[in-house]
């Protein structure tokens, strides 16, 4: 008996999903009554792939005349429906409040109820919290209720930590500033997810619009993580990543950052860590953070870890050194920037790998401020157009070099040896007035 109505359902489902025209919202066209149906009286699966259609619909006044936001709210209230619709209608919920400006302040007072009850699913009190660092403002007199409910859970610690570490998140990606003491205690928490997420709301808080300023004390902890050879990489990632989000507070100078991961990279026994610090690493352009990538080149050259390739840092290392070469430039750091375009330009004419070497001569398109000397940049990308037998190397060097000089020289020209003696001519004649530095 059941068979039947699943199938009209199912086929109810397709055919809306096909209505909707191209470069259209999935729900668009869909009859909003007709999925409220399936919401009500399908399977699990079909209630959510219903929720997630009516998350889609963007039209105010289409969500507003079918109640919508009310809807979906007394989806999430009620016990009748699955955690997983439940949790969906949630995620349908934050997904159009910024279309129903009227109905927020009842959306919260819903969600709010349901997040501080601690007999409702953990799936669902965690999606609530998470929903909500989409949607609450700091400042906002009318969040401050569900900003207080989130307080309280990560300083009462006593609910299940998917739901405190989701708190703990979204009062991190709000760049709440009263909860920064909760948010740091949570780095010292006894359970990992909890530890994960108040790292990842600390680097949230330090990088927002209006960043919150952590004290010396907690930068301490921060390196104090990120250099503890026996916590997981995760942890150390973050704490690194924390660390470097504190420079835009004025708590700490990029140049303590980039000793500091320096030290550990010097020390990265494998690719892997070696790789996540120059992740962060790439994000603090600091002469000192030139000296540490042309070590780390240096240290990995040759196959270490089974499983790893050390071809991957060397990638890493050329693409950081090119993400250098504006700001050092902007800053009047001139020579850590030509620090950094020769040892790109070291690795153009020497690393075995051609990945590792696309990397460099792509990183090289960067050095286009006209404050540094390019002549060498420029003469090595000819020659390595002219020489090179990998056709993806000679490519790059090619529109590199287009790039940094903005000259469609030898466009047509499908030899890259032919083309690369047309724009040896045209290096000789304007080097010292095109290439040269201009002070």
């Amino acid at each position: 008996m059941r068979l039947l109505p699943t199938l009209l359902v199912a086929t109810l489902l397709c055919g809306m999903w096909g209505a909707a025209s191209a470069g259209e919202p999935p729900a668009a066209r869909d009859s909003i009554s007709e999925l409220m149906d399936v919401v009500r009286n399908g399977l699990t699966d079909e209630k959510v792939a219903a929720l997630g259609k009516l998350g889609t619909i963007t039209d105010e006044k289409r969500l507003g005349d079918f109640k919508v936001p009310g809807f979906l709210g007394g989806v999430v209230k009620s016990a009748d429906y699955p955690p997983r619709a439940r949790v969906a209608a949630v995620e349908a919920l934050a997904a159009i409040m910024k279309f129903i400006p009227d109905s927020k302040d009842t959306v919260i007072n819903v969600l709010t109820e349901r997040l501080i009850d601690r007999n409702e699913s953990t799936a669902v009190r965690r999606a609530i919290a998470e929903a909500m660092g989409s949607f609450l403002v700091a400042d906002s007199p009318g969040d401050r209720n569900a900003f207080n409910v989130l307080v309280g859970i990560a300083r009462e610690r006593k609910d299940d930590a998917p739901v405190v570490g989701a708190a703990i998140a979204t009062l991190g990606r709000t760049g709440y500033r009263e909860a920064l003491g909760l948010v740091v205690a949570g780095i010292s928490d006894g359970d990992a997810d909890v530890r994960a997420s108040s790292l990842k709301a600390l680097e949230l808080m330090f990088s927002s619009r209006v960043a919150t300023q952590p004290s010396s004390e907690v930068v301490r902890t921060l390196m104090a993580m990120a250099s503890d050879d026996k916590a997981p990489l995760a942890s150390r990632e973050a704490a690194m990543r924390a660390m470097a989000g504190a420079i835009n507070t004025g708590a700490v100078k990029g140049t303590e950052v980039a000793q500091q991961l320096a030290g550990i990279l010097e020390k990265a026994p494998d690719a892997k860590l070696a790789t996540a610090v120059i992740d962060v690493l790439t994000r603090v352009p600091e002469p000192a953070s030139v000296e540490a990538l042309r070590k780390a080149y240096e240290s990995f050259q040759k196959p270490g870890t089974p499983g790893q390739d050390p071809a991957e840092v060397r990638v890493a290392v050329a693409k950081a050194l090119g993400e250098y070469l504006h700001p050092l430039a902007r800053r009047n750091q001139v020579p850590a920037g030509q620090s950094a375009a020769a040892l790109l330009i070291k690795v153009c004419r020497s690393d075995p790998s051609a990945k590792v070497v696309v990397a460099a001569i792509f990183s090289l398109g960067n050095m286009v401020d006209a404050k540094y000397d390019r002549r060498e940049v420029v003469r090595e990308l000819i020659e390595t157009m002219a020489s090179d037998t990998d056709k993806t190397i000679s490519q790059a060097a090619r529109d590199t070099i287009q790039f940094i000089t903005q000259r469609e020289i030898a466009s047509d020209e499908k030899d890259p040896k032919a083309a690369a003696v047309v724009w040896k001519a045209w290096y000789e004649s304007n080097k010292d007035t095109k290439l040269a530095p201009r002070l």
